[in-house]
């Protein structure tokens, strides 16, 4: 997220653009491929987890485990979400996929090295 003005930084003309190169064509299609949406479902306890709440697919108690409810999202970046997923806490344990639960796993393990 950018936030202000850009500012340049560094010895004006230490990079140049070669001749003949469109620097915005070359870009121009890195945005337009389509975002692939996977799904995740994950134990949340119950009265936290807002912002997992916010952006559900499904919200529904989890019978096998009292004062927890499953939550059913979506998510578009494994490495973003596994982050998000993991900044929770103890409040939030992702069930399902193998993937990302493996990945939260690995920042917590992260945090305590």
């Amino acid at each position: 997220r950018i936030a202000g003005p850009v500012k340049f930084s560094g010895p004006a003309g230490r990079v140049t653009v070669p001749d003949g190169v469109d620097v915005r064509e070359m870009v121009s299609d890195w945005d337009s491929a389509p975002v692939q949406e996977h799904t995740a479902l994950l134990r949340v306890r119950a009265g936290s987890g807002v912002g997992l709440r916010r952006h559900a697919v499904s919200v529904r108690a989890d019978e096998e485990t009292p004062g927890w409810d499953l939550v059913t999202t979506r998510f578009a970046d494994l490495g973003w979400f596994a982050d998000y997923a993991a900044s929770f806490g103890p409040d939030a344990v992702v069930l399902d996929p193998p993937d990302l639960r493996e990945a939260v796993i690995r920042r917590l393990k992260g945090v305590l090295a």
